[in-house]
């Protein structure tokens, strides 16, 4: 093949490459994307496409709860306190948080107990502990550990600050005061649970 014949399929090569690239790119433009309807677009059609988008998730949320609700009844290794503890957080909204002592509250018990079933969650992040944390926005412990007092203990914390990020929770800057510079969770915390099915109250052990 001649340098000018070689010359002249190149050129034509790239003239279909770049027309071939802008077909695509009118075709994406005009393509439906598998996004979440927006419920403030006008007309009723799409409120209807958001309110079902919503009850498809609303109804695998409460699948995937039923499904570990399951598996924390048939876990052999926890107490009935770490169960009850278990299945409250349960009740959590994705991009909320809540409070050891909130917890404590609900369950008639302390905040150590507490933590220290969450601890042995055996499910997590899936059975969110991650969602619990100190009174006053701190982020607490997260398995195993209370406050970021060494390395390990610092990269567990923000492996649970990832978690709460990636769901929406908000962060606000440390005070003034803070010795660690660790940053405060904003909002107010989740406290509209439930009591857990089968008990209203149920203590922890008096060994905790």
């Amino acid at each position: 093949m001649s340098g000018r014949m070689r010359r002249k399929l190149t050129a034509l090569l790239q003239q279909q490459e770049t027309e071939t690239a802008a077909s695509l790119s009118r075709a994406t433009a005009h393509r439906p994307t598998a996004i979440k309807p927006d419920p403030d677009s006008a007309g009723s059609s799409g409120l209807a496409g958001y309110r079902h988008h919503r009850q498809e998730e609303e109804e695998e949320e409460e699948q995937d709860v039923a499904r570990l609700e399951a598996l924390i009844a048939g876990y052999r290794h926890g107490t009935v306190f770490d169960k009850a503890v278990w299945r409250l957080l349960l009740q959590i909204p994705r991009g909320c948080v809540t409070t050891y002592g909130i917890l404590a509250a609900q369950l008639g018990s302390s905040p150590r107990a507490v933590g220290n079933a969450l601890r042995r969650n055996p499910y997590a992040p899936r059975v969110p502990c991650h969602r619990v944390i100190a009174t006053g926005g701190k982020l607490g412990g997260f398995k195993g550990t209370v406050g970021p007092r060494d390395g390990a203990s610092s990269a567990k914390l923000v492996e649970k600050r990832m978690l709460l990020r990636r769901e929406g929770v908000k962060f606000g800057a440390a005070s003034p005061s803070s010795k660690t510079g660790e940053e405060k969770v904003l909002g107010t915390p989740f406290t509209g649970f439930a009591p857990p099915r089968g008990a209203t109250v149920v203590k922890a052990p008096a060994s905790l």
